[in-house]
C-alpha cells in the first residue's frame, strides 16, 4: 500500500482493512466496539466494555463478578481510570494510522542510527486535551512522537510492554508503542499493542533503502502529514476518511 501523501479514503480504508488491532472488544462474546459508539462499561468498576446488556449478565455471573472492584472514589484516581478509557479509546479509532506514522517514523531514525531498532527502543506518542467540546470523543490530539530507549523506561512500564507482548505468537508484526499525556501528577504512560500481517517496521525500511536519500528526506513530510491527518479526523474535519475507516 502506498502511505505517501496526500493521505487519502482509499488508503484509510485499506490500511484498517490489513490492521487486527488494538481493538477495544466487548468481554464476553468479543465484538468490537464500532468507530463512531461506544460500548456500556461495567457500571461497578467502568472499565470492562459489553456490547449489550445480555452481555454483561452473562459475563458478570461467569467471570467478572469475582474480580470487578468499584473505582476508588478520589478524584485523581477517578481521572486516571477515565483518561485510561480515553486513551485506550484513541488507540482503537486511530491506531492503524498511528503505527503507520510511528513505523515510519522509526525507519527514519534507524537509517539515521542503526543503532534505533523496536528492540532498543519505543515510540511515545505525546498527547494533548483538544478543548473543542464539539468535537467526537475521546477528544485528544498527538503533539509529537519521538523514541526513547527502553532502558531509560521505568522498570514498570517496561515490564508492561514485555508483558503485553507475551499475547502475541510473532512479536515483530506488533507496533508497540506508547500514548503519553501530562497530568498534575507527571506523565501518565498507556501501553499500546497493534498487530499487522506483516512486520510494519521492516516494510518501511525495505521501502526507504531503495529510495534516493532526497525520497527518504520526504519521508518526515509524511509522517507530519499522518499525524495532520490524525487530528484532523479528531477535530471533525476530516469526515471521509472517518467514514473510510468505518467502513472496515
Amino acid at each position: 500500500m502506498d502511505v505517501g501523501m496526500p493521505i487519502t479514503p482509499l488508503m484509510v480504508r485499506e490500511l484498517y482493512k490489513e490492521s487486527m488491532g488494538a481493538h477495544i472488544k466487548c468481554e464476553n462474546c468479543g465484538a468490537r466496539e464500532p468507530l463512531d459508539a461506544e460500548f456500556n462499561r461495567c457500571g461497578n468498576c467502568q472499565i470492562i466494555p459489553y456490547c449489550s446488556r445480555a452481555c454483561q449478565k452473562m459475563h458478570w455471573k461467569k467471570a467478572h463478578k469475582q474480580s470487578c472492584q468499584k473505582g476508588n472514589e478520589e478524584a485523581y484516581k477517578l481521572f486516571l481510570d477515565k483518561l485510561t478509557r480515553r486513551l485506550d479509546r484513541f488507540a482503537h479509532v486511530y491506531g492503524p494510522m498511528v503505527s503507520i506514522a510511528l513505523s515510519m517514523r522509526f525507519s527514519i531514525e534507524h537509517l539515521n542510527d542503526k543503532r534505533v531498532t523496536p528492540r532498543t527502543h519505543v515510540m511515545m506518542v505525546h498527547m494533548s486535551e483538544l478543548t473543542d467540546k464539539d468535537a467526537a470523543k475521546p477528544r485528544l490530539l498527538i503533539d509529537k512522537i519521538d523514541p526513547k530507549p527502553m532502558s531509560e523506561l521505568p522498570e514498570g512500564h517496561r515490564k508492561n510492554l514485555q508483558d503485553g507482548l507475551l499475547f502475541y505468537q510473532d512479536s515483530s508484526k506488533v507496533m508497540a508503542y506508547f500514548l503519553v499525556f501530562q497530568t498534575a501528577g507527571g506523565p501518565f504512560l498507556r501501553p499500546i499493542m497493534s498487530s499487522y500481517q506483516d512486520n510494519p517496521f521492516e516494510y518501511s525500511i525495505k521501502r526507504m533503502k531503495k529510495m534516493s536519500s532526497a525520497k527518504r528526506d520526504m519521508f518526515s513530510v509524511v509522517v507530519v502529514s499522518w499525524i495532520q491527518s490524525i487530528n484532523d479526523m479528531a477535530k471533525g474535519k476530516r469526515p471521509d476518511l472517518f467514514e473510510a475507516a468505518k467502513g472496515n
